[in-house]
Protein backbone atom coordinates (compact mmCIF):
# COMPACT_ATOMS: atom_id res chain seq x y z
CA UNK A 1 0.00 0.00 0.00
CA UNK A 2 0.99 3.59 -0.59
CA UNK A 3 1.88 5.52 2.53
CA UNK A 4 3.35 8.82 1.45
CA UNK A 5 1.45 11.94 0.53
CA UNK A 6 0.58 12.09 -3.19
CA UNK A 7 1.12 15.42 -4.96
CA UNK A 8 -0.69 16.92 -7.94
CA UNK A 9 2.26 16.20 -10.23
CA UNK A 10 1.79 12.48 -9.59
CA UNK A 11 -1.78 12.46 -10.90
CA UNK A 12 -2.62 11.42 -14.44
CA UNK A 13 -5.86 12.92 -15.80
CA UNK A 14 -7.92 10.98 -18.34
CA UNK A 15 -10.79 12.79 -20.02
CA UNK A 16 -13.31 10.46 -21.65
CA UNK A 17 -14.14 12.33 -24.85
CA UNK A 18 -15.45 9.61 -27.17
CA UNK A 19 -19.21 9.59 -26.66
CA UNK A 20 -21.54 10.47 -29.57
CA UNK A 21 -23.94 12.39 -27.30
CA UNK A 22 -27.14 11.47 -29.13
CA UNK A 23 -29.29 13.23 -26.50
CA UNK A 24 -27.94 16.57 -27.75
CA UNK A 25 -29.60 15.96 -31.09
CA UNK A 26 -28.26 18.04 -34.03
CA UNK A 27 -25.54 19.59 -31.85
CA UNK A 28 -23.62 16.29 -32.07
CA UNK A 29 -24.44 15.29 -35.64
CA UNK A 30 -21.00 16.40 -36.81
CA UNK A 31 -18.95 16.55 -33.60
CA UNK A 32 -18.44 14.64 -30.37
CA UNK A 33 -20.20 15.97 -27.29
CA UNK A 34 -17.00 17.40 -25.70
CA UNK A 35 -16.41 19.31 -28.96
CA UNK A 36 -19.73 21.21 -28.82
CA UNK A 37 -18.98 24.97 -28.69
CA UNK A 38 -19.67 26.89 -25.50
CA UNK A 39 -19.00 30.59 -26.06
CA UNK A 40 -15.33 30.91 -27.02
CA UNK A 41 -14.60 27.42 -25.72
CA UNK A 42 -15.92 23.84 -25.98
CA UNK A 43 -17.60 21.61 -23.42
CA UNK A 44 -14.52 19.40 -22.98
CA UNK A 45 -12.39 22.37 -21.99
CA UNK A 46 -14.03 22.62 -18.58
CA UNK A 47 -12.61 19.24 -17.57
CA UNK A 48 -9.09 19.99 -18.78
CA UNK A 49 -9.15 23.59 -17.48
CA UNK A 50 -10.16 22.47 -14.00
CA UNK A 51 -7.34 19.93 -14.06
CA UNK A 52 -4.74 22.47 -15.17
CA UNK A 53 -5.98 25.03 -12.65
CA UNK A 54 -5.61 22.28 -10.01
CA UNK A 55 -1.96 21.88 -11.16
CA UNK A 56 -2.68 18.47 -12.66
CA UNK A 57 -1.09 18.91 -16.05
CA UNK A 58 -0.58 15.39 -17.38
CA UNK A 59 -3.75 14.86 -19.41
CA UNK A 60 -4.91 12.18 -21.82
CA UNK A 61 -7.94 12.60 -24.09
CA UNK A 62 -9.62 9.26 -24.87
CA UNK A 63 -11.34 10.14 -28.17
CA UNK A 64 -13.45 8.11 -30.58
CA UNK A 65 -16.54 9.59 -32.26
CA UNK A 66 -15.95 12.63 -34.52
CA UNK A 67 -12.73 13.72 -32.72
CA UNK A 68 -11.57 16.37 -35.21
CA UNK A 69 -13.20 19.40 -33.53
CA UNK A 70 -11.79 18.39 -30.14
CA UNK A 71 -8.30 17.89 -31.52
CA UNK A 72 -8.45 21.18 -33.47
CA UNK A 73 -9.38 23.08 -30.31
CA UNK A 74 -6.66 21.64 -28.09
CA UNK A 75 -4.05 21.89 -30.84
CA UNK A 76 -4.89 25.59 -31.21
CA UNK A 77 -4.87 26.27 -27.46
CA UNK A 78 -1.84 24.19 -26.45
CA UNK A 79 0.14 24.10 -29.72
CA UNK A 80 3.43 22.25 -29.17
CA UNK A 81 2.19 20.81 -25.88
CA UNK A 82 -0.57 18.89 -27.69
CA UNK A 83 -0.07 15.45 -29.24
CA UNK A 84 1.38 11.98 -28.53
CA UNK A 85 3.76 12.08 -25.57
CA UNK A 86 2.97 15.73 -24.78
CA UNK A 87 1.18 17.37 -21.84
CA UNK A 88 -2.16 17.00 -23.62
CA UNK A 89 -2.09 13.53 -25.20
CA UNK A 90 -4.67 11.80 -27.41
CA UNK A 91 -5.59 8.11 -27.29
CA UNK A 92 -8.06 6.95 -29.96
CA UNK A 93 -9.31 3.37 -29.72
CA UNK A 94 -7.02 2.24 -32.56
CA UNK A 95 -4.10 2.84 -30.17
CA UNK A 96 -5.62 0.34 -27.77
CA UNK A 97 -6.98 -3.06 -28.73
CA UNK A 98 -7.95 -2.04 -32.24
CA UNK A 99 -11.71 -1.57 -32.00
CA UNK A 100 -14.20 0.98 -30.78
CA UNK A 101 -14.64 1.55 -27.08
CA UNK A 102 -17.45 -0.57 -25.70
CA UNK A 103 -18.23 1.93 -22.93
CA UNK A 104 -16.59 4.35 -20.51
CA UNK A 105 -14.89 1.56 -18.55
CA UNK A 106 -13.43 0.10 -21.73
CA UNK A 107 -12.24 3.55 -22.86
CA UNK A 108 -10.58 4.11 -19.50
CA UNK A 109 -8.89 0.72 -19.58
CA UNK A 110 -7.54 1.20 -23.10
CA UNK A 111 -6.27 4.70 -22.30
CA UNK A 112 -4.39 3.49 -19.20
CA UNK A 113 -2.84 0.55 -21.06
CA UNK A 114 -1.65 2.89 -23.81
CA UNK A 115 -0.14 5.35 -21.34
CA UNK A 116 1.67 2.59 -19.50
CA UNK A 117 2.98 1.20 -22.78
CA UNK A 118 4.33 4.57 -23.88
CA UNK A 119 5.65 5.54 -20.41
CA UNK A 120 5.93 9.17 -21.55
CA UNK A 121 8.35 11.45 -19.74
CA UNK A 122 5.59 13.97 -19.13
CA UNK A 123 3.78 11.89 -16.48
CA UNK A 124 5.99 13.05 -13.63
CA UNK A 125 7.82 15.79 -15.49
CA UNK A 126 11.20 14.13 -14.95
CA UNK A 127 13.92 12.99 -17.29
CA UNK A 128 14.79 9.40 -18.07
CA UNK A 129 12.35 6.53 -17.73
CA UNK A 130 9.21 7.92 -16.12
CA UNK A 131 7.48 6.01 -13.38
CA UNK A 132 3.79 5.25 -13.70
CA UNK A 133 1.39 7.78 -12.14
CA UNK A 134 0.43 7.20 -8.53
CA UNK A 135 -3.17 8.34 -8.93
CA UNK A 136 -5.53 8.60 -11.91
CA UNK A 137 -8.33 11.16 -12.18
CA UNK A 138 -11.12 10.28 -14.62
CA UNK A 139 -13.22 13.13 -16.06
CA UNK A 140 -16.15 13.39 -18.43
CA UNK A 141 -16.02 15.95 -21.22
CA UNK A 142 -19.68 16.98 -21.20
CA UNK A 143 -20.18 19.10 -18.09
CA UNK A 144 -20.00 22.84 -17.48
CA UNK A 145 -18.51 23.23 -14.04
CA UNK A 146 -15.86 24.43 -11.65
CA UNK A 147 -14.04 22.01 -9.38
CA UNK A 148 -10.77 22.32 -7.51
CA UNK A 149 -9.53 18.75 -7.74
CA UNK A 150 -6.92 19.35 -5.05
CA UNK A 151 -9.79 19.05 -2.55
CA UNK A 152 -10.39 15.48 -3.74
CA UNK A 153 -6.66 14.84 -3.43
CA UNK A 154 -6.65 16.20 0.14
CA UNK A 155 -9.46 13.83 1.06
CA UNK A 156 -7.58 10.91 -0.48
CA UNK A 157 -4.37 11.82 1.36
CA UNK A 158 -6.22 12.08 4.69
CA UNK A 159 -6.61 8.30 4.96
CA UNK A 160 -3.87 5.94 6.06
CA UNK A 161 -5.30 3.15 3.91
CA UNK A 162 -4.50 4.29 0.38
CA UNK A 163 -6.83 1.81 -1.35
CA UNK A 164 -9.46 4.53 -1.35
CA UNK A 165 -11.40 5.64 -4.40
CA UNK A 166 -12.92 9.14 -4.33
CA UNK A 167 -16.05 10.20 -6.24
CA UNK A 168 -17.04 13.84 -6.62
CA UNK A 169 -20.78 14.32 -6.03
CA UNK A 170 -23.35 16.99 -5.36
CA UNK A 171 -26.91 17.52 -4.19
CA UNK A 172 -29.66 17.51 -6.86
CA UNK A 173 -33.42 17.81 -6.71
CA UNK A 174 -35.40 14.59 -6.31
CA UNK A 175 -36.99 14.95 -9.76
CA UNK A 176 -33.50 14.93 -11.34
CA UNK A 177 -32.15 11.82 -9.59
CA UNK A 178 -33.12 9.54 -12.49
CA UNK A 179 -30.47 11.23 -14.64
CA UNK A 180 -27.52 10.39 -12.38
CA UNK A 181 -25.71 7.76 -10.39
CA UNK A 182 -26.95 8.35 -6.85
CA UNK A 183 -24.98 7.49 -3.73
CA UNK A 184 -25.68 7.37 0.00
CA UNK A 185 -22.87 7.86 2.47
CA UNK A 186 -21.93 7.90 6.13
CA UNK A 187 -19.31 10.59 6.59
CA UNK A 188 -17.10 10.24 3.54
CA UNK A 189 -17.68 6.50 3.15
CA UNK A 190 -20.10 5.47 0.39
CA UNK A 191 -22.61 2.83 1.48
CA UNK A 192 -24.91 2.59 -1.54
CA UNK A 193 -24.60 3.46 -5.23
CA UNK A 194 -27.48 3.21 -7.75
CA UNK A 195 -27.05 4.23 -11.37
CA UNK A 196 -30.04 6.31 -12.58
CA UNK A 197 -32.56 5.01 -10.04
CA UNK A 198 -36.19 4.56 -11.06
CA UNK A 199 -37.38 5.62 -7.61
CA UNK A 200 -36.03 8.58 -5.59
CA UNK A 201 -33.42 7.90 -2.91
CA UNK A 202 -33.56 10.00 0.26
CA UNK A 203 -30.48 11.86 1.48
CA UNK A 204 -28.42 10.88 -1.56
CA UNK A 205 -25.88 12.78 -3.66
CA UNK A 206 -25.50 12.66 -7.44
CA UNK A 207 -22.20 11.49 -8.89
CA UNK A 208 -20.54 14.05 -11.14
CA UNK A 209 -18.72 11.36 -13.09
CA UNK A 210 -15.38 12.45 -11.58
CA UNK A 211 -13.31 9.65 -10.05
CA UNK A 212 -9.89 9.68 -8.33
CA UNK A 213 -8.05 6.53 -7.32
CA UNK A 214 -4.69 4.73 -7.32
CA UNK A 215 -3.50 3.38 -10.65
CA UNK A 216 -3.36 -0.20 -9.37
CA UNK A 217 -6.90 0.04 -7.97
CA UNK A 218 -8.15 1.40 -11.30
CA UNK A 219 -6.48 -1.44 -13.18
CA UNK A 220 -7.84 -4.11 -10.82
CA UNK A 221 -11.37 -2.72 -11.09
CA UNK A 222 -11.22 -2.35 -14.87
CA UNK A 223 -9.66 -5.77 -15.47
CA UNK A 224 -12.45 -7.33 -13.41
CA UNK A 225 -14.97 -5.56 -15.64
CA UNK A 226 -13.12 -6.63 -18.79
CA UNK A 227 -13.37 -10.26 -17.74
CA UNK A 228 -17.14 -10.19 -17.53
CA UNK A 229 -19.50 -11.13 -20.35
CA UNK A 230 -21.03 -8.29 -22.33
CA UNK A 231 -24.77 -7.82 -21.71
CA UNK A 232 -26.90 -5.85 -24.16
CA UNK A 233 -30.34 -6.17 -22.56
CA UNK A 234 -32.10 -4.14 -19.85
CA UNK A 235 -29.80 -3.56 -16.88
CA UNK A 236 -32.37 -4.86 -14.39
CA UNK A 237 -32.16 -8.29 -16.08
CA UNK A 238 -28.38 -8.65 -15.96
CA UNK A 239 -26.18 -10.46 -13.44
CA UNK A 240 -23.85 -7.68 -12.21
CA UNK A 241 -21.25 -10.15 -10.93
CA UNK A 242 -20.88 -11.91 -14.28
CA UNK A 243 -22.13 -9.45 -16.91
CA UNK A 244 -21.35 -5.84 -17.83
CA UNK A 245 -22.12 -2.95 -20.15
CA UNK A 246 -18.56 -1.64 -19.64
CA UNK A 247 -19.73 1.52 -17.87
CA UNK A 248 -17.84 3.07 -14.95
CA UNK A 249 -20.90 4.38 -13.15
CA UNK A 250 -23.26 1.53 -14.04
CA UNK A 251 -20.90 -1.43 -13.62
CA UNK A 252 -17.45 -0.73 -12.16
CA UNK A 253 -18.48 1.39 -9.18
CA UNK A 254 -21.38 -0.83 -8.00
CA UNK A 255 -19.16 -3.93 -8.30
CA UNK A 256 -16.36 -2.28 -6.32
CA UNK A 257 -18.82 -1.32 -3.60
CA UNK A 258 -20.33 -4.81 -3.45
CA UNK A 259 -16.93 -6.52 -3.21
CA UNK A 260 -15.18 -3.96 -1.02
CA UNK A 261 -14.88 -6.23 2.02
CA UNK A 262 -13.03 -8.78 -0.08
CA UNK A 263 -10.82 -6.40 -2.10
CA UNK A 264 -10.16 -3.77 0.59
CA UNK A 265 -11.22 -0.95 -1.75
CA UNK A 266 -13.12 1.79 0.06
CA UNK A 267 -15.31 4.21 -1.92
CA UNK A 268 -15.29 7.79 -0.64
CA UNK A 269 -17.35 10.83 -1.57
CA UNK A 270 -16.23 14.42 -1.93
CA UNK A 271 -19.15 16.85 -2.07
CA UNK A 272 -18.56 19.58 -4.63
CA UNK A 273 -20.47 22.78 -3.86
CA UNK A 274 -19.16 24.73 -6.83
CA UNK A 275 -21.15 25.18 -10.04
CA UNK A 276 -21.82 22.03 -12.07
CA UNK A 277 -24.31 21.40 -14.86
CA UNK A 278 -24.75 18.20 -16.84
CA UNK A 279 -25.35 19.47 -20.38
CA UNK A 280 -26.35 16.17 -21.97
CA UNK A 281 -29.55 17.62 -23.45
CA UNK A 282 -30.25 20.88 -25.37
CA UNK A 283 -32.33 22.44 -22.59
CA UNK A 284 -29.63 21.88 -19.94
CA UNK A 285 -26.99 23.12 -22.41
CA UNK A 286 -29.06 26.26 -23.03
CA UNK A 287 -29.58 26.75 -19.29
CA UNK A 288 -25.85 26.50 -18.60
CA UNK A 289 -25.08 29.06 -21.30
CA UNK A 290 -27.62 31.48 -19.83
CA UNK A 291 -26.25 30.88 -16.31
CA UNK A 292 -22.64 31.54 -17.31
CA UNK A 293 -22.90 34.22 -20.00
CA UNK A 294 -26.15 36.09 -19.29
CA UNK A 295 -26.82 35.78 -15.55
CA UNK A 296 -23.10 35.30 -14.75
CA UNK A 297 -24.15 32.94 -11.99
CA UNK A 298 -21.36 32.00 -11.94
CA UNK A 299 -19.03 34.06 -14.14
CA UNK A 300 -16.75 31.18 -15.15
CA UNK A 301 -14.97 33.21 -17.81
CA UNK A 302 -12.94 36.42 -17.31
CA UNK A 303 -11.49 34.92 -14.11
CA UNK A 304 -7.72 35.31 -14.21
CA UNK A 305 -7.31 33.06 -11.17
CA UNK A 306 -9.26 30.15 -12.69
CA UNK A 307 -9.12 30.46 -16.47
CA UNK A 308 -11.07 28.37 -18.96
CA UNK A 309 -9.27 27.32 -22.14
CA UNK A 310 -10.66 29.28 -25.10
CA UNK A 311 -10.02 30.39 -28.65
CA UNK A 312 -8.48 33.86 -28.61
CA UNK A 313 -8.31 35.71 -25.32
CA UNK A 314 -11.57 34.10 -24.15
CA UNK A 315 -12.84 37.44 -22.85
CA UNK A 316 -16.63 37.72 -22.56
CA UNK A 317 -18.27 41.05 -23.39
CA UNK A 318 -21.54 41.33 -21.49
CA UNK A 319 -23.81 44.18 -22.58
CA UNK A 320 -26.86 45.34 -20.62
CA UNK A 321 -29.57 47.11 -22.62
CA UNK A 322 -33.05 48.41 -21.86
CA UNK A 323 -34.48 45.13 -23.16
CA UNK A 324 -32.10 42.76 -21.40
CA UNK A 325 -28.61 41.32 -21.69
CA UNK A 326 -26.49 39.83 -24.43
CA UNK A 327 -23.05 38.32 -24.31
CA UNK A 328 -20.44 38.09 -27.05
CA UNK A 329 -16.91 36.81 -27.56
CA UNK A 330 -14.51 37.10 -30.45
CA UNK A 331 -15.18 38.93 -33.71
CA UNK A 332 -18.92 39.67 -33.73
CA UNK A 333 -20.59 42.13 -36.10
CA UNK A 334 -23.86 43.51 -34.81
CA UNK A 335 -25.85 46.13 -36.69
CA UNK A 336 -29.27 47.66 -35.97
CA UNK A 337 -30.32 44.58 -34.02
CA UNK A 338 -32.16 43.99 -30.76
CA UNK A 339 -30.67 41.17 -28.69
CA UNK A 340 -32.27 40.00 -25.44
CA UNK A 341 -30.69 37.15 -23.46
CA UNK A 342 -28.51 36.10 -26.38
CA UNK A 343 -25.11 34.39 -26.35
CA UNK A 344 -23.12 35.18 -29.50
CA UNK A 345 -19.83 33.53 -30.46
CA UNK A 346 -17.08 34.85 -32.71
CA UNK A 347 -17.27 35.25 -36.50
CA UNK A 348 -20.97 35.98 -36.37
CA UNK A 349 -23.00 38.59 -38.27
CA UNK A 350 -26.38 39.75 -36.97
CA UNK A 351 -27.92 42.54 -39.03
CA UNK A 352 -31.25 44.33 -38.49
CA UNK A 353 -32.66 41.40 -36.51
CA UNK A 354 -34.58 40.69 -33.32
CA UNK A 355 -33.12 37.78 -31.36
CA UNK A 356 -34.38 36.54 -27.98
CA UNK A 357 -33.27 33.80 -25.55
CA UNK A 358 -30.96 32.25 -28.13
CA UNK A 359 -27.46 30.83 -28.52
CA UNK A 360 -25.74 31.77 -31.78
CA UNK A 361 -22.61 29.73 -32.54
CA UNK A 362 -19.80 30.76 -34.82
CA UNK A 363 -16.08 30.29 -35.22
CA UNK A 364 -13.09 30.58 -37.52
CA UNK A 365 -14.21 29.40 -40.97
CA UNK A 366 -17.63 28.60 -39.45
CA UNK A 367 -19.35 31.97 -39.72
CA UNK A 368 -23.05 32.28 -38.90
CA UNK A 369 -25.10 35.08 -40.45
CA UNK A 370 -28.56 36.37 -39.55
CA UNK A 371 -30.17 39.09 -41.69
CA UNK A 372 -33.41 40.96 -40.98
CA UNK A 373 -34.87 38.02 -39.07
CA UNK A 374 -36.79 37.25 -35.89
CA UNK A 375 -35.33 34.42 -33.78
CA UNK A 376 -36.82 33.32 -30.47
CA UNK A 377 -35.91 30.44 -28.13
CA UNK A 378 -33.31 28.86 -30.39
CA UNK A 379 -29.86 27.33 -30.69
CA UNK A 380 -28.31 28.41 -33.99
CA UNK A 381 -25.36 26.18 -34.87
CA UNK A 382 -22.22 27.08 -36.82
CA UNK A 383 -22.21 27.92 -40.54
CA UNK A 384 -25.91 28.80 -40.51
CA UNK A 385 -27.37 31.54 -42.69
CA UNK A 386 -30.85 32.90 -41.95
CA UNK A 387 -32.23 34.91 -44.84
CA UNK A 388 -33.96 38.28 -44.72
CA UNK A 389 -37.59 38.33 -43.65
CA UNK A 390 -37.40 34.97 -41.90
CA UNK A 391 -38.98 34.11 -38.58
CA UNK A 392 -37.86 31.09 -36.55
CA UNK A 393 -39.44 30.68 -33.12
CA UNK A 394 -40.47 28.17 -30.48
CA UNK A 395 -42.79 28.74 -27.50
CA UNK A 396 -41.22 29.66 -24.17
CA UNK A 397 -39.93 26.51 -22.50
CA UNK A 398 -39.13 24.94 -25.87
CA UNK A 399 -36.16 25.22 -28.23
CA UNK A 400 -35.72 25.16 -31.98
CA UNK A 401 -32.28 23.90 -33.07
CA UNK A 402 -30.99 24.99 -36.48
CA UNK A 403 -28.48 22.35 -37.51
CA UNK A 404 -24.93 23.16 -38.58
CA UNK A 405 -24.58 24.28 -42.19
CA UNK A 406 -28.29 24.99 -42.69
CA UNK A 407 -29.31 27.88 -44.98
CA UNK A 408 -32.78 29.13 -44.07
CA UNK A 409 -34.40 30.64 -47.14
CA UNK A 410 -35.45 34.30 -47.10
CA UNK A 411 -39.01 34.96 -45.91
CA UNK A 412 -39.23 31.54 -44.25
CA UNK A 413 -41.70 31.21 -41.39
CA UNK A 414 -41.09 28.47 -38.80
CA UNK A 415 -43.28 28.91 -35.73
CA UNK A 416 -42.95 25.62 -33.87
CA UNK A 417 -45.44 24.45 -31.26
CA UNK A 418 -42.88 22.30 -29.42
CA UNK A 419 -39.15 21.63 -29.57
CA UNK A 420 -38.02 21.62 -33.20
CA UNK A 421 -35.14 20.77 -35.53
CA UNK A 422 -34.41 22.69 -38.73
CA UNK A 423 -32.16 20.97 -41.26
CA UNK A 424 -32.03 19.88 -44.88
CA UNK A 425 -33.85 16.73 -45.91
CA UNK A 426 -30.53 15.05 -46.77
CA UNK A 427 -29.11 15.90 -43.35
CA UNK A 428 -32.16 14.51 -41.54
CA UNK A 429 -32.17 11.35 -43.67
CA UNK A 430 -28.52 10.72 -42.89
CA UNK A 431 -29.17 11.30 -39.17
CA UNK A 432 -32.54 9.55 -39.01
CA UNK A 433 -31.43 7.05 -36.36
CA UNK A 434 -30.26 9.95 -34.18
CA UNK A 435 -33.58 11.78 -34.63
CA UNK A 436 -35.56 8.68 -33.65
CA UNK A 437 -33.36 8.19 -30.57
CA UNK A 438 -33.64 11.90 -29.72
CA UNK A 439 -37.43 11.77 -29.93
CA UNK A 440 -37.50 8.63 -27.78
CA UNK A 441 -35.09 9.77 -25.05
CA UNK A 442 -35.33 13.57 -24.98
CA UNK A 443 -38.18 15.27 -26.82
CA UNK A 444 -41.20 13.08 -27.76
CA UNK A 445 -42.97 15.94 -29.55
CA UNK A 446 -40.01 17.36 -31.46
CA UNK A 447 -41.05 18.85 -34.82
CA UNK A 448 -38.99 18.65 -38.01
CA UNK A 449 -38.70 21.51 -40.51
CA UNK A 450 -36.90 21.99 -43.80
CA UNK A 451 -35.06 25.29 -44.46
CA UNK A 452 -37.99 26.49 -46.59
CA UNK A 453 -40.35 26.18 -43.61
CA UNK A 454 -42.04 22.94 -44.66
CA UNK A 455 -42.84 20.67 -41.74
CA UNK A 456 -42.15 16.98 -42.33
CA UNK A 457 -42.40 13.80 -40.25
CA UNK A 458 -40.22 10.77 -39.66
CA UNK A 459 -42.40 8.59 -41.90
CA UNK A 460 -41.65 10.78 -44.91
CA UNK A 461 -37.90 10.50 -44.20
CA UNK A 462 -38.15 6.72 -43.92
CA UNK A 463 -40.06 6.51 -47.19
CA UNK A 464 -37.78 8.84 -49.15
Amino acid sequence: MLEKIIHTGEVLVVMLAGGPGTRLGPLTWYRAKPGVPFGPSILGAFATSNAINSNMRSIVLATQYQPRRIEEFFAHVHRANFGPGQGIDVVPPSFGIGKNYRGTADAMYQALLTVLERKPRRILGISGNAAAPKLVLSLSGDHVYQNDFTEMLKLYNSFKNKDNFVISARDVSVDQQHRFGMLKHNGSRIQQFVEKPEEPIENALASEGIYLGPLDVWLDMLRTDQNKMHFDGPRKEMDPLAQTKYDIGGDVIPHALATGKKTGIVLRVHENRQYWEDVGEPHSYHKAAMDVFIREDPALFNDQNWSIEAIGDGYIHRVVTEKGVYSSSGNVRLSKSELTDVVVSGDTVIDDSNVYNTIVMGGTHRKTEIYKAIIRNAIVDERVTIGAGSKVTAPDGNLVIIAEGTVVNPDTKIEANHDAIVATRDAMKSKLANIIEYRKRVSPNVELYLPNGEQIDIASLQAA
